[in-house]
């Protein structure tokens, strides 16, 4: 089990992944810097999409920067890359 929102109360959590019960979770693959380069301009909508991906980036399991930017382009800009 993957969690990225994980209240630190003394580092309990970290004893958790120190103990094999939890995973850390992993670095989010889309960053503000990939939106920039795809034309979005930075503001509130930025932590809005990145929160998105990170979610997906959970729940299907990307392991690429091309399947994070596959998602970006069908949801912000309506296309589907090859």
């Amino acid at each position: 089990m993957r969690v990225h929102h994980v209240y630190d109360h003394s580092g309990v959590w970290r004893l958790a992944i120190a103990e094999g019960v939890l995973q850390a979770p992993h670095p989010p693959l889309l960053t503000g810097d990939d939106l920039i380069v795809w034309g979005l301009s930075p503001g509130p909508d930025f932590g809005t999409l990145l929160n998105e991906a990170l979610i997906e980036q959970d729940v299907i399991g990307w392991t690429t920067k091309e399947e994070a930017l596959s998602w970006l382009a069908v949801r912000w800009l309506g296309v589907t890359l090859v």
